[in-house]
């Protein structure tokens, strides 16, 4: 707009001067073509600019989505890696050393690129502010023009009133000058559209902002929880390689025993055949005899004691058995308790998915409503007044979302601390079934050790009775009596012994029958917490699903206020347009009335 010629032109022009003739010629009043010219023109720009926001838009998401697939692709990688490594069980401190480069390196990518995007989200806030600023300027520049030339005019105004002969120039110059200002008012119309649609990308940015703090957030969890599971994990490795270790060294133990027990065998195999060739030929030597008989005597005593403590033993193992299955009892309580903790998710879940559904048709119904409104032929204010209607019940029912999404919010945060509960109680549930376990382990350990006592003691009773029968025999062939009592009395013991034996078989094989049901009932509960997890993600997913229909509910919210503001606007500059009208055209009148007065007076 050439705005500043024409302010020059009214202030160098000399008023006063008798002989001063006009010879410009003046512009066209209404114009319509240049005028729609002008409007496809703007319309046509308008479109380039939001095409060239678009693609910009457009471009970053590409960029941030190609980042989040190499992201996706590493992670995988990391993860085929940890199972190859877990299959082979051949993981040493190097592969632990070199996956955790690997996966800090991987955070390392993502700070980055997330650092890259909020550069360049902040590059184009001062680009927008920049904007925005010199839209500012530009307004103020024109403010100040216009001002300058409404003096300029009402000066020239008050000059016309004193010369009627220049009356007819003043009125063309006028009429120049309400179009350049309606010219300048549109501009202001503009820019201040401008301005608006900036405020809104701004908006829009700090929203960006916003989401991409949220996935930094998101990710240091993340990475953080990564660390502590790779810390739990070589813990777990050295406790195993320990275990492993102690393992080997009982081997190794157990196998020193074994050499020094075959050692010992030996020993006593050479010395009865000794005490063989020494009683064939010493068969008169009846005091050697009485001293291997008392020496029998004391190894009755000490197998007697031995006897009592593996009688202590199993009264021990029986309460661990005890302590066993009421531990058992409680894990099956528990199990209990979460499925109906399940159940009451599940209930919970189908009335969300009912309540979301709801919420979609009274969208639907609102949308109908709106587009209802804005097709029928109403006056305008008809369709303020309907459009007010829909925005009171639009607040309402956006009173009442916001009290539901407190609800619902609460009752997420109360599921999802439930949910925390019972993946401790399931930590908690795996301990106690390692812990039983183990126990089961020792116990067995344990059993065997027991086997192998009493396979020994059965052995020395055996040898023991060899040695008493030969004894017995050379005893009654020189004294011709006979024990048959004391035989039948070892014989009863032994009897014992092995139904003792064949009841502690019979309760381990119930152990291991328990612990089965046991393992199958964890594995039930897992199915049953997975499917858990999956629920949630579902239910999570729904929650975001309503977070975004509420944002779109406010911003469709927000437009409808931006258009009523803007039809507001408009209905005031039509009001001023009008008014100012009326006024050139009292002028006009009283102008006319005037030069016909003064033509009468000419005539007369």
């Amino acid at each position: 707009m050439d705005v500043q010629p024409m302010s020059e032109w009214f202030r160098n022009i000399n008023l006063f001067n008798d002989e001063f003739t006009d010879t410009r010629i003046p512009s066209a009043l209404s114009n319509e073509e240049n005028k729609l010219l002008e409007e496809n023109v703007e319309a046509k720009m308008k479109e380039l600019t939001t095409l060239q926001l678009d693609i910009v838009e457009n471009s970053d998401r590409i960029q941030m989505l190609e980042d989040h697939q190499k992201l996706v692709q590493d992670e995988l990688e990391t993860i085929q890696r940890l199972l190859a490594a877990h299959r082979r069980e051949d993981t040493t401190e190097q592969t632990h050393l070199h996956i955790d480069i690997a996966e800090m390196q991987r955070t390392e990518r993502l700070i980055t690129i997330l650092e890259n995007g909020l550069i360049k989200f902040r590059k184009r806030k001062t680009d927008f502010e920049a904007e925005i600023n010199q839209l500012h300027i530009q307004i103020g520049k024109i403010n100040d023009e216009t001002l300058i030339e409404k003096d300029t005019l009402e000066k020239l105004i008050d000059v016309i009133k004193k010369n009627d002969e220049e009356t007819f120039c003043l009125m063309k110059y006028t009429r120049q000058d309400n179009i350049r200002i309606k010219e300048l008012t549109a501009q202001l119309e503009r820019d201040s559209e401008k301005s608006i649609k900036l405020k809104r990308a701004i908006e829009e940015g700090r929203i960006e902002y916003y989401g991409l703090q949220v996935e930094l957030d998101k990710i240091a969890d993340i990475f953080r929880r990564s660390y502590t599971q790779r810390q739990q994990l070589i813990k777990r490795w050295e406790t195993i390689l320990v275990q492993m270790q102690r393992k080997d060294y009982d081997i190794d133990r157990l196998a020193i025993e074994l050499i020094q027990i075959k050692a010992k065998t030996r020993i006593k195999e050479q010395e009865l055949s000794q005490q063989k060739i020494f009683y064939e030929h010493e068969q008169k030597n009846n005091i050697v005899t009485e001293k291997l008989i008392h020496l029998a005597s004391k190894k009755i005593m000490s197998l007697k004691a031995k006897q009592m403590t593996n009688n202590n033993k199993q009264e021990h193992l029986k309460t661990d058995v005890l302590s066993l299955k009421t531990a058992l009892v409680n894990a099956e309580n528990e199990l209990q308790r979460a499925r109906t903790i399940f159940n009451e998710l599940k209930t919970t879940i189908i009335h969300r998915q009912q309540e979301l559904k709801k919420l979609k048709q009274h969208h639907q119904q609102i949308l109908d409503r709106k587009y209802v409104i804005l097709n029928e032929k109403f006056s305008i204010d008809e369709k303020l007044s309907k459009f007010e209607k829909l925005m009171e019940n639009e607040q309402k029912y956006q009173n009442n979302l916001n009290y539901q999404y407190k609800n619902l919010s609460e009752t997420c945060f109360l599921l999802n601390n439930k949910l925390l509960f019972i993946r401790k109680q399931e930590k908690q549930y795996e301990i106690d079934n390692q812990a039983y376990q183990n126990q089961v382990h020792n116990m067995k350990n344990q059993i065997n050790q027991l086997d192998q006592q009493l396979l020994k003691q059965q052995e020395l009773i055996y040898h023991q009775d060899f040695i008493k029968q030969t004894i017995d025999r050379r005893l009654n062939r020189l004294l011709g009596e006979k024990t048959n009592e004391k035989y039948s009395e070892f014989d009863l013991k032994i009897r014992e012994l092995q139904n003792e034996y064949e009841k502690k078989k019979y309760q381990y094989d119930q152990l291991q029958n328990q612990i089965k049901i046991l393992n199958e009932e964890l594995r039930m509960s897992k199915r049953d917490f997975d499917q858990l997890i999956i629920d949630k993600n579902d239910l999570n997913e729904k929650f975001l699903q309503f977070d975004l229909y509420i944002t779109l509910s406010e911003k469709l919210i927000k437009k409808i206020n931006n258009g009523k503001e803007d039809y507001l606007v408009e209905e005031n500059l039509l009001n001023i347009e009008l008014k100012r009208l009326k006024n050139i055209l009292y002028n006009s009148s009283e102008i006319n009335s005037s030069l016909e007065q003064q033509q009468i007076e000419l005539q007369k």
